[in-house]
């Protein structure tokens, strides 16, 4: 740095001028390390769009763990263990909601 800043005084060379120059701070930050921003920046439409989808997933399987246990005498049902069935919707509603 310091041979390219002497090069860079005697008019010899512009590479101090070219390399070692300040960038300018990303908008909303008082200081900074480099062009990059300071602080997050989120996509929020897309995650509304997500959290909507999850939320809607997970009410649809508790709506459907109601309606099994509504109709657990149903023979189809019953043969596939209603238990089993609840306890595998209620498991996917949890990860929904996670």
């Amino acid at each position: 740095m310091e041979i390219a800043w002497k090069e860079h005084q005697d008019n010899i060379s512009n590479y101090y001028a070219d390399v070692f120059t300040c960038l300018k701070c990303a908008p909303g930050c008082d200081a900074c390390s480099g062009p990059e921003p300071c602080l997050a920046d989120y996509n929020w439409p897309f995650r509304i769009s997500l959290l909507t989808i999850s939320i809607g997933c997970a009410i649809g399987t508790i709506l459907l763990a109601g309606y099994l246990f509504h109709h657990r005498k149903v023979k189809v049902f019953k043969v596939a263990s209603p238990i089993f069935l609840l306890i595998t919707l209620i498991g996917c509603a949890i990860m929904y909601l996670e």
